[in-house]
């Protein structure tokens, strides 16, 4: 097991898996598991781009990661992902090197 903080760094979490085979993710209370086609789906879709990660639980933009992660796992998986633990699969990505974080303020910025 994987302890790193989310994409902000501002808390911590532990995750196990792969990219080939999800991430369960391990809270102070709970756990959850990512599909790997979650993860795939954010590389293919943001490839080349910076986007705000917008991880608002409640009203995340449009333009943003978590949107992008409601919007496709309440569509195509059988479990919807909140936008909030787009946190935690950004921080993955960028742990795995798939992607860098920086902040802009407040705001989270990805690029894939």
């Amino acid at each position: 097991m994987i302890k790193t903080k989310t994409s902000a760094r501002k808390k911590d979490f532990h995750y196990e898996g792969s990219l080939q085979e999800g991430y369960k993710l391990y809270f102070e209370k709970s756990s959850t598991e990512i599909p790997a086609r979650m993860f795939f789906a954010i590389l293919e879709h943001f490839s080349g781009q910076s986007v705000i990660g917008g991880f608002d639980r409640d009203n995340p933009p449009e333009e943003g990661v978590g949107y992008f992660i409601q919007q496709y796992s309440s569509a195509k998986l059988q479990n919807s992902i909140p936008p909030l633990n787009g946190t935690h699969i950004i921080a993955i990505l960028r742990d795995e090197n798939f992607v860098t974080v920086r902040k802009d303020g407040s705001t989270v910025i990805v690029d894939f």
